[in-house]
């Protein structure tokens, strides 16, 4: 009799501990099933995907900007020089490098092409026409971001 007791009082003590500390699961309790699972990890696509299309369009704008600025930077740059020298336009825009009025190199588009310079020029012949391919990098197309067009 004081065995049973015993068994009795351990068995009661081990449910309890399991109680306390999180003890057996049951079928339906805690946990989340493959389903549940896959369903969150889908939700997280969905979410990713549209984050990603934002960030690829506020690039392509990050860039046709960046590529404005650069053509109006060139421009000053080039007013710069033909105040600086008796010539009316540099024969080429690697003349702004040569005569310090650019510090380290002509820059190229945000595509990595050059610029495409005229000087004087046929848009604006009482000044100078610089253009970028755009992101299609071919020349005579919508995409093209123009100086005379700013």
């Amino acid at each position: 009799m004081l065995t049973d007791l015993t068994k009795m009082l351990r068995r009661l003590l081990d449910e309890k501990r399991r109680a306390l500390s999180g003890g057996e699961r049951r079928r339906g309790e805690g946990g989340m099933t493959l389903i549940e699972i896959m369903v969150v990890v889908a939700i997280i696509a969905v979410i990713a995907g549209g984050v990603s299309i934002w960030a690829v369009g506020a690039l392509k704008r990050a860039q046709v900007k960046t590529c404005k600025g650069s053509i109006q930077e060139l421009e000053k740059a080039i007013e710069l020089y033909q105040t600086q020298t008796s010539e009316s336009c540099p024969k080429e825009l690697a003349a702004l490098v040569k005569e310090g009025i650019l510090k380290k190199q002509v820059p190229k588009d945000p595509w990595g092409e050059d610029f495409i310079y005229k000087c004087p020029g046929e848009e604006n012949p009482d000044g100078v026409d610089i253009s970028s391919k755009g992101p299609n990098k071919r020349s005579g197309d919508k995409d093209d971001i123009n100086s005379w067009d700013m």
